[in-house]
């Protein structure tokens, strides 16, 4: 990190142009693939950012607007997830029931 006083040599300048010309060719190679190959509807110009959109959408989860991500619920995976808990607790207080009928 540079205190604000040193600028950078010619020399790093054209490096820094370089790496990141290089960069960018990278990542419009990759962009490329995935609209081909992966079937991603990505925008002309797009970033990062909206490929990994992309990736966690085809993943199941959903980045809001504001970065915010979690995972998307499917129908019926709470009553999936529940069902075994659920029969545990109606078993336990039909074991309770039957012992205080026999008292």
């Amino acid at each position: 990190m540079t205190s604000g006083t040193r600028m950078p040599t010619w020399k790093e300048r054209e490096n820094n142009k370089r790496r990141e010309r290089r960069r960018r060719a990278i990542a419009a190679k990759i962009f490329t693939g995935l609209r081909m190959y992966g079937n991603y509807k990505l925008p002309k110009h797009c970033d990062n950012n909206e490929v990994l959109k992309a990736l966690a959408d085809e993943a199941g989860w959903t980045v809001e607007p504001d970065g915010t991500t979690y995972r998307k619920i499917r129908p019926g995976f709470a009553e999936d997830f529940l069902a075994p808990f659920y029969l545990f607790l109606c078993s336990l207080s039909l074991k309770t029931s039957l012992k205080d009928s026999q008292k």
